[in-house]
């Protein structure tokens, strides 16, 4: 991966499985860059993007676990207990992304760059692109 990718996602695959995924994004934006297709390049890197979030918010479960818990108390108990026992960030690709990036809070109080990520990016996602998730189709 390219350093500047790399700083943001993680050095350390799950699996085999998800570093194809990562590398295959990446790979597919570059080339859509490069064949000017930019519409391509874009649900590419809003995927990218997503891999990043949920990395974070998995990093953020394992370094503030009470916190952690605390922000998914409006959950229901099954999902609520599916993410506090997550070993992976993908696990929280089923969680609606208006939600996910209101978890964000757990780090700094970010509530206008909450609101724009909301407006901003899942609501354009939602009219033009796709969802992130660590499944590779043949």
């Amino acid at each position: 991966m390219e350093p500047l990718l790399a700083s943001y996602l993680s050095l350390r695959y799950e699996s085999n499985e998800e570093q194809k995924y990562l590398q295959g994004l990446k790979a597919q934006y570059l080339s859509a860059i490069e064949s000017e297709s930019y519409h391509m390049a874009l649900f590419a890197y809003h995927l990218l993007f997503m891999s990043f979030v949920y990395q974070t918010i998995h990093k953020v479960k394992i370094w503030l676990p009470d916190q952690f818990k605390l922000a998914l108390i409006t959950f229901p108990a099954k999902e609520r207990e599916e993410y506090v026992s997550a070993t992976s960030p993908w696990a929280y690709s089923k969680i609606r992304e208006r939600t996910i990036f209101g978890l964000l809070h757990l780090l700094e109080d970010c509530e206008d760059l909450v609101a724009d990520c909301k407006k901003g990016i899942v609501d354009y996602r939602n009219e033009h692109l796709g969802h992130a998730n660590p499944i590779i189709v043949d």
